[in-house]
């Protein structure tokens, strides 16, 4: 993506205004001198800024702007985090790389072409896209993607039977999630999404402990900011875990959680599954049902 500098400078000259003035409350002035005379890229959004002050389209500022594939990814990026699958498959295939010029866009591109490569089962393309994204990445100390790729490319690892790496990533996956600062919904959305993943390679390996310390982690996030997109999901996994742990009233206890979240949510198979376990379960902790 090229930024039209000298529009930006011719611009500001006609209305009279200083680089300062243009600023004030955008940027720094020196944020502006670039853009002028360096042709700099400042974030999408400083950009829309400036372009409202000075009263200028964004396609005459910058050259091959595609601020509808931006939408588009936000758009996919929904839906993975809420399993709409199939939704964020179509919308994908409408992207079209070339038009990403940023490097924010490449990098939520490829991790969410990971994302579905594994849904496919298509684990080489999966590190792939995995891989490209963590080098797009690089060293950004503050980025929710690559928590979400780190998760992806252990998914990817587990197919290929590639135990070493799959840990690898799994364990840098879980680390990143524990030190990411949950402010917002989203935020925990993102963690839940993570720790679901996470938890369901360790079931896979047959390490339930870790299964529930994990998942702990993520209940705990989410439950935090209310979110309760896939609570279900969660409790049920470590309804699960209790379960074969022979932790029975635990279990039964998560059981008529993720029960009453699949009901929240409309979400019949975890509901009739949870109902299952539950009535199997009974015998097991008569303290608890009170009988």
């Amino acid at each position: 993506m090229h930024v039209n500098g000298h529009t930006i400078k011719d611009r500001r000259r006609a209305l009279g205004i200083s680089q300062t003035d243009l600023a004030q409350g955008i940027c720094t002035q020196a944020t502006i001198s670039l853009v002028e005379n360096k042709n700099r890229i400042p974030k999408v959004a400083t950009l829309k800024q400036i372009a409202g002050r000075l009263d200028l389209e964004m396609n005459e500022l910058v050259a091959e702007y595609h601020p509808e594939q931006d939408q588009l990814l936000g758009q996919i990026f929904e839906h993975v985090l809420n399993q709409r699958w199939r939704k964020a498959e179509v919308l994908l295939e409408q992207i079209k790389f070339s038009s990403l010029k940023t490097r924010a866009a490449r990098i939520r591109y490829h991790t969410l072409q990971a994302v579905m490569c594994n849904i496919r089962k298509h684990s080489a393309q999966a590190i792939g896209n995995a891989l490209e994204a963590l080098t797009l990445i690089g060293q950004a100390k503050k980025s929710p993607y690559r928590m979400l790729v780190r998760v992806q490319l252990a998914l990817a690892y587990l197919h290929q039977q590639k135990g070493e790496l799959m840990q690898e990533s799994l364990s840098e996956a879980i680390r990143l999630a524990r030190s990411w600062v949950v402010k917002t919904p989203r935020d925990a959305q993102l963690i839940e999404m993570v720790v679901y993943r996470a938890a369901e390679i360790y079931m896979k390996q047959a390490k339930y402990a870790r299964v529930i310390t994990v998942l702990n982690f993520g209940i705990k996030q989410v439950e935090q900011q209310g979110v309760t997109w896939h609570l279900d999901k969660l409790y049920s996994l470590r309804g699960q875990a209790q379960y074969i742990l022979r932790r029975f009233k635990l279990a039964y206890h998560d059981y008529h959680m993720a029960y009453a979240a699949a009901t929240f949510n409309r979400d019949k198979g975890v509901r009739v599954m949870s109902a299952r376990y539950l009535r199997e379960l009974a015998p097991y902790c008569a303290t608890v049902v009170g009988e």
